[in-house]
């Protein structure tokens, strides 16, 4: 909880999205995930965004999900702006 309130605060700021999605990855998961997934993060943030959450991304683990799987599984809902319905 105290993460996503965290979270929700720095999305106002002029801290860019890859370094809020750093640091999102590193202090609100446990064990943290590894860096390498940030620009798969944003991808999958942008994708939803632009409606196309069943877009299919690689991750750098070779795991192929949809951008909604990986919004889900990183907890990056509050960079998403369609309904929570969609997840």
């Amino acid at each position: 909880m105290m993460g996503k309130i965290y979270a929700e605060g720095i999305v106002e700021t002029d801290i860019s999205l890859e370094q809020q999605i750093r640091w999102h990855l590193k202090a609100n998961h446990y064990p943290p995930v590894h860096e390498s997934f940030v620009d798969v993060a944003i991808q999958a943030i942008h994708a939803v965004n632009a409606c196309e959450g069943n877009t299919i991304i690689k991750m750098p683990n070779g795991i192929e999900k949809s951008a909604y799987g990986i919004v889900d599984g990183l907890h990056l809902d509050t960079w998403c702006y369609p309904s929570e319905e969609d997840f």
